[in-house]
């Protein structure tokens, strides 16, 4: 007789590689139950006999949809009774949410599983936020998410879907941060600094990492920034040289691409800018070399209204430089500009030329015994005004008797008060600003006269002494005597105020003019005669 099939035949608790078959027993007598596997009707696994206490067997390393049958054997007769079961589908493996190549996207890659799947379902999620849920076939193993927010950490879950039955898949992964806009490195016009700006980047980060490189691409600064942060300012950096910005922004490690400027410090004006020399017709400079970097300087001579008397282009290493052929006693100002690339400083001094000395200096007593009357020719270019000092005392002395202020316009001045017959040093300085250039001349004052003449008859009508008396004051040397008419008489000299003269014609009328003279002679120097003192003799025919 054929036996009863089992009843209730189920799947029970199966798993991605195995499937549970349970079943009650049949009715009426059982020697034993025997439990095949097929795959489109082909056997899978020998049969496999169970004793007729048996409810359910496990069957393993399976991948797919089967068909199990359960038959019920007694003697030689058997009944089969079949049940369909699909395993669970395996998680696919290597599971990725990667940065896309577009901009705020996601790329999501996987590896398959073990066994067969419909399709997948893939989900984006954002917290606890179901964003999106796409279907993918089953040889498709990646997509792509778009238009996401930059810098968002997103969830990934991928199912494998076999018939009913599912096998979920997770990870997270995070779009790119946004790049920075309007970056800028200005050096504000300073020399030591850089301040990098740029606009706050949209979507979601954490900060930003900064990099300052040198123009060698050599790392002078790395730092990180908080968010919100939209300015950073890098000092100590050196002058005059080139630096180059790279900004990123950063969400949960990743980074986002790097936004670049280039930015300069100003170079540094030159140091200790000073006049080294100064004439009537040059100016020299110098200067301490500029800190960092330049290129060359560029030298500059400007009139006082600002208009270009001279430049001149030097090089980096140079210190020093001359200008000529300028104005004496003018003003002008020297700016030494230091240049590096575009960029440029400047370093600034007034100076001046000295003034030329006058011309035409003259030192002349004329007939005054107590006064010196000094005049002269203003020289070349400009000047503010004149100083007229006066020396006086011994021979070569620097002792001052007078000076006195003189504007621009002076040209003489009288000093009264003097001794007569006396050699004066006077000198005229003429100043233009600080500067000054002196010039000097010697004059004397006028002697005082002689007086008391009186004559002597000394041997008839022929010979005739004549004395006088010298000056009761000031300085004088020797005196001239002078006769009309010129007859070639003999002068003897006993005393210097008197002297006896020789071989004068008997009745003629002589006219004698006596002068004090003061310098010349071994002293040399300048010439001063007093005012004359005349007398008339007639000799006599016979005798006086």
């Amino acid at each position: 007789m054929v036996p009863s099939a089992v009843r209730s035949l189920a799947l029970g608790d199966s798993g991605t590689g195995d499937l549970v078959v349970t079943w009650s027993p049949a009715l009426g007598d059982v020697d034993h139950y025997e439990v095949q596997i097929l795959f489109n009707d082909t056997r899978v696994y020998p049969p496999v006999t169970l004793g007729n206490e048996a409810r359910d067997h496990r069957l393993a390393s399976l991948t797919r949809l089967y068909k199990m049958v359960v038959s019920t054997f007694s003697g030689p007769n058997q009944r089969p009774q079949f049940i369909e079961g699909r395993t669970v589908p395996s998680q696919v493996r290597n599971l990725h949410a990667r940065p896309g190549e577009q901009a705020a996207s996601l790329r999501v890659s996987w590896t398959p599983g073990d066994g067969d799947v419909d399709m997948y379902t893939v989900s984006l999620s954002q917290g606890s936020h179901l964003l999106e849920t796409r279907p993918v076939p089953k040889h498709v193993t990646e997509l792509d998410f778009q238009g996401l927010v930059p810098g968002q950490l997103y969830g990934v879950e991928v199912q494998s879907l076999s018939g009913i039955l599912v096998n979920n898949s997770t990870t997270t992964g995070r779009t790119v941060p946004s790049t920075v806009t309007a970056l800028q490195a200005d050096s504000d016009h300073t020399t030591h600094s850089l301040t990098v700006t740029w606009e706050t980047t949209v979507g979601v980060y954490e900060g930003y990492k900064i990099q300052l490189l040198d123009d060698g691409r050599d790392i002078v600064s790395n730092i990180s920034m908080p968010q919100g942060s939209t300015r950073h300012l890098f000092d100590q950096l050196t002058p005059g040289k080139w630096y180059r910005v790279r900004v990123v922004s950063v969400s949960g490690g990743i980074y986002g691409k790097e936004a670049v400027a280039e930015g300069q410090t100003r170079p540094a004006a030159v140091n200790g800018l000073t006049v080294m020399t100064a004439n009537t017709s040059g100016l020299s400079f110098i200067w301490r070399p500029s800190e960092g970097y330049v290129d060359g300087y560029d030298l500059f001579l400007y009139n006082v209204d600002e208009t270009l008397r001279g430049r001149q282009t030097v090089e980096a290493g140079t210190q020093k430089c001359s200008f000529s052929g300028l104005v004496p006693g003018t003003l002008y100002k020297m700016e030494v500009v230091s240049r590096s690339r575009g960029m440029s400083s400047d370093s600034s001094i007034l100076a001046r030329t000295v003034p030329a000395p006058v011309r035409s200096l003259h030192v002349q007593g004329g007939k005054r015994t107590d006064r010196l009357s000094i005049s002269w020719l203003p020289g070349a270019g400009e000047w503010s005004g004149y100083q007229v000092v006066l020396y006086g005392g011994l021979e070569g002395s620097t002792t001052t008797l007078a000076a006195q202020e003189l504007g621009m316009e002076q040209r003489e001045h009288l000093f009264q008060g003097l001794v007569p017959g006396r050699v004066y040093r006077a000198e005229v300085v003429t100043h233009s600003g600080e500067l000054t250039n002196a010039v000097s001349a010697k004059g004397r004052t006028a002697p005082e006269p002689p007086s008391m003449v009186s004559f002597r008859d000394i041997s008839g009508n022929s010979s005739v002494e004549l004395t006088w008396d010298g000056p009761a004051s000031g300085d004088y040397d020797t005196f001239d005597l002078q006769w009309a008419p010129r007859d070639s008489l003999s002068i003897t000299a006993p005393q210097p105020t008197s002297r006896i003269l020789d071989g004068m014609f008997p009745g003629r009328l002589y006219n004698f003019t006596i002068r004090t003279v003061s310098g010349g002679g071994v002293k040399g120097g300048p010439i001063a005669n007093s005012q004359p003192i005349q007398r008339s003799l007639r000799t006599s025919r016979w005798s006086l």
